[in-house]
């Protein structure tokens, strides 16, 4: 919601108390984490903090390629973000 309303800073924030949640509560492997953190990257880039976005979205494509494989939705949709942003940063 603040991300739409353009609150960039407070919906930040507002993710990074999310993920540290998730984090603790539900592991790093967790498909709810790595939703937020690919959301929080998705944030970072419309920020125009490219660099920090594709280090998260790096991550989280990683992690969802050895947990969920390369045919699964969610990988391939990161792993898109990432090539969309890294021709953004060029």
């Amino acid at each position: 919601m603040l991300h739409g309303l353009e609150r960039y800073e407070e919906a930040l924030e507002t993710y990074e108390e999310v993920l540290a949640d998730r984090r603790r509560v539900l592991g790093e492997d967790d498909s709810d984490f790595l939703e937020t953190m690919h959301e929080m990257g998705t944030l970072l880039a419309e920020m125009e903090r490219l660099e920090e976005a594709l280090t998260l979205f790096r991550t989280v494509y990683d992690k969802r390629l050895e947990t969920l494989g390369l045919q699964e939705e969610d990988t391939l949709e990161t792993g898109h973000e990432m090539g969309k942003k890294a021709s953004e940063a060029v």
